[in-house]
């Protein structure tokens, strides 16, 4: 009994550490908004959203879209490196289609992932899935 109450109690104290956010963590605040807009020809998807990081830093933004109904999937990562001014900023990335390996996006629903990371004073990552509405 006393095993198991000991192997309980690490497996907690486990699940708490993997849950919480490194000291120092410099994303606070991380989304993708639920609407993107859909390129001429279903060519792309830009995503929009908003981050919030330690002032100094410098943060990317990686996404990913995928379309279902239509097979289509398409990612990015932005090229620039952005300064954190410590207030909610917005950010935007262009997903194109892989070319060969998948056909246009069509208005509709699809599914999204986007990725922030951050650097320089300290590394952090933040990754957002949601469903949004392209137009």
């Amino acid at each position: 009994m006393r095993r198991v109450f000991l192997v309980l109690m690490l497996a907690a104290g486990l699940a708490v550490f993997i849950g919480s956010s490194p000291a120092g963590a410099t994303i606070n605040q991380f989304s993708v908004d639920r609407n993107a807009t859909l390129a001429p020809g279903g060519t792309a998807v830009t995503l929009t959203g908003t981050i919030t990081c330690a002032t100094g830093d410098t943060f990317f933004i990686q996404g990913e879209v995928f379309q279902q109904k239509n097979s289509a999937q398409g990612q990015n990562t932005n090229t620039t490196s952005p300064s954190c001014s410590g207030s909610s900023q917005t950010w935007q990335l262009t997903a194109h289609v892989q070319v060969g390996q998948s056909g246009p996006f069509h208005p509709g629903k699809a599914s999204a992932s986007a990725t922030a990371g951050t650097c320089c004073a300290t590394q952090t990552n933040e990754t957002v899935g949601t469903v949004v509405q392209l137009h």
